[in-house]
């Protein structure tokens, strides 16, 4: 086990806007964690990152301790007046081979715009450098907060296509936000359903060992019966 996350309360502004919930992360397993938006997906992140200590509960880490972190967010944060290359060199660990960064930017189809400014990348383009950038550090776990909100579903798809090639290389846990049951369905070992704020877990549903990362029709398949687990509960009130 990673690591265990028990929220019994977080406030914000006033109001509730998670708990109680509670789950594990296991060592190289990718949990997507669903809900509608504003529930609280990306506040689940900051509390496992460290950026949010404010909360009632706990978050314990396996026997290993705390791990080293990958950070990908939903905006890319790239320094627009370096190049591609340059942006990856700031957080090149110490003493890495620079050959690490070329191969990483070779799969993720980067290698032609190595020297182009980040100013000048397009959306996908940036996107896929944010992923170079949080997984060069060698991270044992990976925070992903809606990585690819912004493209359509055809860059998405192969955005997606490039992660997991990434992550194939290089296994490790990962913590998936996102709207799209799509996208937590073609990468996800678990996936964890969201309620509305104040979010609780609906239901988890684990990722049956033939489908994990098939993508294509399996992942549509499995994402309307998730739609319809989803439906049922807020039509159903619960």
């Amino acid at each position: 086990m990673i690591l265990s996350l028990e929220v019994r309360r977080k406030r914000f502004a006033g109001r509730d806007v998670l708990g109680p919930l509670a789950f594990t992360l296991d060592d190289r397993e990718i949990l997507a964690i669903v809900g509608p938006s504003g529930c609280g997906k990306s506040t689940l992140l900051r509390i496992v990152g460290g950026l949010d200590p404010d909360y009632e509960g706990s978050l314990s880490w396996g026997a290993a301790g705390r791990q080293h972190l990958g950070t990908v967010f939903q905006a890319p944060r790239l320094l627009p007046w370096r190049t591609v290359r340059q942006n990856l060199d700031l957080v090149l660990p110490a003493g890495s081979e620079p050959a690490a960064g070329d191969t990483l930017l070779r799969a993720l189809d980067l290698w032609p715009a190595r020297d182009a400014f980040a100013s000048t990348l397009s959306v996908g383009m940036a996107r896929r450098l944010a992923i170079a950038r949080a997984f060069i550090v060698e991270p044992e776990l990976v925070l992903l907060d809606e990585p690819f909100v912004s493209l359509d579903e055809a860059m998405a798809g192969e955005a997606r296509q490039l992660l997991l090639d990434a992550w194939q290389r290089r296994p490790m846990a990962a913590l998936l936000v996102t709207h799209d049951l799509v996208e937590a369905a073609s990468l996800a070992d678990r996936i964890l359903l969201l309620s509305a704020s104040p979010a609780r877990i609906i239901q988890t549903i684990a990722v049956p060992a033939a489908l994990r990362r098939r993508g294509g029709d399996a992942a549509v398949e499995l994402a309307h019966s998730l739609r319809g687990a989803l439906a049922d509960h807020f039509l159903g009130g619960g």
